[in-house]
């Protein structure tokens, strides 16, 4: 499973491990858009 989001006007395709940690590290400091996931 992969996962499209958004941060800071940029678009990045994370795996969902990927996507996890970037969610524990950032999710306060930078607004996180979820695009997609699939």
């Amino acid at each position: 499973m992969s996962v499209k989001v958004k941060i800071n006007n940029r678009v990045f395709t994370l795996s969902w491990d990927e996507f996890e940690k970037l969610i524990l590290r950032k999710a306060p400091k930078a607004p996180v858009e979820i695009l997609s996931m699939g």
